[in-house]
């Protein structure tokens, strides 16, 4: 299944009349992500180029605490007068905490700054 058809399961949406506005979510969640810190290790894509859409997100490079976060926001942003809204993104900040702080997460310019045997981006672990 596809991450539209996942955040269109969990949003109970059952029609295709609002799939242009919950690609945005996602994209914008994504942006969101990498805006405060999540590494493209875990994205597997830049979200930061300006050019980046829906269309341009590896599904596969995904892990599942990044698939987590998107459909927390997009949970919480989806639609109006959303009551759990507040609930939903404190969540999705859960999350984010939860990859910034793992060591995937970590982005070495060189390996002299960490050591040989460091794992991050540009690092990945033997």
């Amino acid at each position: 299944m596809s991450l539209l058809e996942d955040v269109k399961v969990t949003l109970r949406v059952g029609h295709d009349a609002t799939d242009s506005e919950i690609a945005d979510l996602i994209a914008a969640a994504m942006f969101d992500m990498a805006n405060k810190g999540i590494s493209i290790t875990w994205l597997g894509t830049d979200p930061m180029s300006p050019t980046f859409t829906y269309d341009d997100i590896d599904e596969d490079a995904l892990p599942a605490m990044a698939k987590r976060a998107i459909i927390a926001y997009a949970k919480a942003n989806y639609g109006y007068d959303n009551s759990e809204a507040e609930r939903l993104m404190r969540s999705y900040d859960s999350i984010l905490c939860s990859l910034g702080n793992s060591r995937f997460n970590a982005v070495y310019e060189t390996d002299e700054e960490v050591g040989g045997d460091a794992v991050g981006l540009g690092h990945p672990a033997s």
